[in-house]
């Protein structure tokens, strides 16, 4: 393929320059190798931000943006459950239930979350998404990464 969008007898696009349907234009990734100290944790039972985000500033306005996270290890208190979803610039995403990103209760309370979704960029303004979690009794510890655990957040754009 040549180094030139569009010239390449393989390239679909026909336009000298155009992205052909479905190519990816950017990918962004944030990851943690491993928690220090407690993690990351809440007593709250409102959903608070974790830091666990990606940010992506979209080349073509109408691009969909994959979006794909893991966190290794989610822990709770005895008393309590974990309750997680996906929120895009401070606000929950469409049709984002409590349990969007994941939902943890005992008699087991080790588990990993992983989540994978789809948004449809409207500009080319920057979007972040970020996992925000809650404790599902005020007072006792939810964590959305439990020390010496891991977390991987990533934001592909790709063309259509």
């Amino acid at each position: 393929m040549s180094g030139i969008i569009g010239q390449s007898p393989d390239m679909k696009s026909g336009v000298v320059g155009a992205w052909p349907s479905g190519h990816v234009l950017q990918t962004v990734r944030s990851y943690l190798a491993s928690a220090t100290g407690s993690g990351i944790r809440t007593t709250s039972s409102s959903f608070v931000a974790s830091g666990i985000k990606v940010a992506i500033t979209p080349i073509k306005s109408n691009s969909i943006i994959h979006i794909d996270a893991s966190v290794t290890m989610v822990h709770h208190d005895a008393a309590t459950h974990v309750m997680a979803k996906m929120y895009l610039n401070s606000s929950a995403m469409a049709g984002a239930n409590n349990y969007h990103v994941g939902y943890q209760a005992s008699p087991s309370p080790y588990h990993p979350f992983v989540f994978s979704g789809k948004y449809t960029a409207t500009t080319t303004n920057e979007l972040e998404f970020e996992i925000y979690y809650v404790s599902g009794t005020s007072g006792q510890y939810a964590r959305i990464l439990h020390p010496s655990g891991s977390y991987g957040i990533t934001a592909t754009e790709v063309g259509v």
